[in-house]
């Protein structure tokens, strides 16, 4: 089991399992323990027999992670590397096209990211250029699946202020 200390250590996809599992519950008649253990379940990816053989100890203190690990606030992560390229936020949403602001009119969070953050053309110093856009849905199922919490906790907060 890989225990994370970071927001990074996250994938965003595990995230939204669990963001849909807390969705999912009756909000009037939940069982705390049941969160507790899908919490960690979901997280750890662990089967119910892996889970059943953890003390109680260990259970709380997993989930403490959790809970510490997505309390912490991230600012806005301009660049970063995925399979030895780098991708960047659009560094002027004034040059946005019509096609980007277009697809960017939408709640799927995932969606804008892919949107915005695309693989560094050209860098010189701290400037640089990215690929243009292309309406290719391809990178978004590709980001889907490697996302972590850093970039998009950051994201939603820095559009959110």
């Amino acid at each position: 089991m890989k225990i994370p200390k970071k927001q990074s250590d996250i994938l965003v996809k595990t995230y939204l399992e669990y963001e849909n599992y807390i969705k999912s519950l009756d909000k009037d008649n939940y069982d705390n323990n049941d969160v507790l253990k899908n919490t960690v379940k979901i997280f750890y990816q662990l089967t119910d027999e892996q889970y059943n053989n953890l003390t109680y100890k260990n259970v709380t203190d997993l989930n403490q992670i959790i809970v510490n690990i997505l309390k912490v606030p991230q600012s806005l992560v301009v660049k970063f590397k995925h399979n030895k390229k780098w991708y960047a936020i659009n560094p002027n949403f004034d040059d946005l096209t019509m096609a980007e602001w277009v697809d960017l009119d939408c709640d799927d969070v995932l969606k804008q990211i892919s949107i915005l953050y695309r693989p560094i053309k050209h860098k010189l110093f701290k400037k640089y250029t990215i690929v243009p856009y292309k309406a290719d849905i391809s990178i978004y199922d590709d980001m889907k699946e490697w996302l972590t919490m850093d970039i998009y906790t950051g994201f939603v907060s820095f559009f959110l202020n």
